[in-house]
């Protein structure tokens, strides 16, 4: 993977809650004062309480999600705002790997939809057309919960096929590599027996040579100039054999290469 791949999913994975938190409290925020929703009759001090609260459920959300399916809930109910509940819907999908938890997610959004429609008809006025009326709620269903939930699933599917793909090709890098570490010990293993072969077989010639010259020499000289090549072809046949013995064991493997 390129470095800057790494480093901007990094940087998005360190950035993007507190950014997150602050688009979703101040969108709470303008939602509840008319700029893209139903202006809400609240003080403007419980306005700011609940956009500051919708804005630290999203940044904790990693941690725990019920701040967030609240934050959601409350904010549709009382000042009709959507932020907080498309970012819950996406959220549910992304992370609730239990389906009874997603089935359990969706019943309370509908249940938060209904009661959101008979806020609605109870207030009246741009409340009641903007969330009660069947083509509103429907598409109000759709915006806050179908397409955000879907989307959430959908990129959850995505990241585990890759990291399926990932596994898989970490898997037969894995075994390419005990196959390759195979082969090099077989390789030393030919080259050790090969070596001892034909090195053993000449020294033991030098020896038994040596040996020989040991016996029938009369010179003083001679016979110890004899006997020290015997001791020391021996001493080379003992050395011959701990290289055989280094050769056959297998190399250390090496260690696991860390993927990003």
């Amino acid at each position: 993977m390129a470095l800057s791949t790494v480093v901007l999913r990094r940087a998005a994975d360190r950035y993007a809650p507190p950014v997150a938190a602050v688009v979703v409290g101040a969108a709470v925020l303008a939602s509840g004062a008319g700029a893209f929703g139903v202006r809400s009759s609240l003080p403007g001090g419980l306005l700011l309480v609940i956009a500051v609260f919708s804005g630290w459920a999203v940044a904790t959300v990693r941690t725990r999600r019920w701040p967030l399916f609240l934050a959601a809930a409350l904010g549709w109910l009382v000042l009709a705002a959507w932020p907080a509940g498309l970012v819950a819907s996406y959220q549910a999908g992304l992370r609730s790997r239990d389906r009874r938890r997603l089935a359990g997610y969706v019943l309370g959004a509908v249940l938060v939809l209904a009661a959101g429609v008979l806020v609605g008809l109870a207030v009246g006025g741009v409340r009641r057309i903007t969330t009660a009326t069947p083509a509103n709620a429907a598409a109000t269903a759709a915006w806050l919960v179908v397409f955000p939930l879907v989307a959430g699933l959908l990129v959850r599917s995505r990241r585990d096929v890759f990291a399926a793909l990932r596994d898989r090709a970490e898997r037969l890098e894995r075994e390419q590599e005990e196959r390759a570490e195979r082969v090099r010990a077989e390789e030393r293993a030919r080259i050790a027996r090969e070596m001892h072969d034909v090195v053993a077989h000449r020294v033991s010639l030098m020896v038994v040579h040596a040996g020989a010259l040991e016996v029938t020499a009369t010179e003083p000289s001679t016979v110890e100039a004899a006997a020290l090549i015997r001791s020391t072809g021996r001493q080379a046949l003992t050395d011959l054999r701990e290289v055989l013995g280094v050769l056959r064991q297998p190399t250390p493997t090496p260690p696991s290469r860390i993927h990003i």
